[in-house]
């Protein structure tokens, strides 16, 4: 059974929820207007967009986001003062379309990197072998290259340790995953 006291408690923590989403927006859009014009906007939007529910957690992952991202990306928040964004989209918008163009690029060249190895021609000439266990998927059929040189035995009775380690590069057969494996 909830008193008329809980409900105005509860009326006063989503209050102060709200209050404290506004300044964290306002914050990292460095709204300038008296009252945080901007920031109550997109707060707004941002309370609409999780059901009026301001205790949920679809809505505070969606103010985190934006302040996180409004906050690294000076572009965006400047459009976002001058009133040239669009709130409702800025709203809808996941944290790889507010990125900046740098992280934007930096992710679009690891990705780039990630679709090369699994591309890869010089694991066609690769040896098969089940010596190894993907870390990844524990798959024990694999296929390896050497990487470094191979193994130095010059003097190695005369002076010992001639032996130095080698590296292989290892490809797992069933999920494509690439790893290094040191061998003597």
């Amino acid at each position: 059974r909830i008193c008329r006291r809980d409900v105005a408690t509860m009326a006063n923590d989503v209050d102060d929820v709200r209050a404290r989403a506004t300044l964290m927006l306002g914050d990292a859009v460095r709204d300038e207007t008296a009252l945080y014009d901007v920031a109550r906007e997109i707060e707004r939007r941002a309370l609409e967009r999780a059901d009026g529910d301001a205790n949920s957690k679809r809505y505070r992952e969606c103010v985190r986001t934006l302040a996180t991202n409004l906050r690294r990306n000076d572009a965006l928040a400047a459009r976002v003062r001058r009133g040239e964004a669009d709130i409702e989209a800025l709203v809808r918008a996941d944290a790889t379309e507010l990125a900046t163009e740098a992280v934007k690029a930096a992710r679009a060249a690891a990705e780039e990197r990630c679709a090369r190895r699994r591309t890869r021609r010089h694991f066609d000439d690769g040896v098969n072998t089940e010596a190894y266990a993907c870390p990844m998927c524990k798959n024990v059929e694999c296929r390896y290259v050497m990487v470094s040189g191979g193994r130095d035995i010059r003097k190695a009775e005369i002076w010992g340790g001639g032996e130095r380690e080698s590296l292989v590069l290892v490809q797992c057969l069933r999920c494509q995953h690439e790893f290094r494996e040191r061998v003597l």
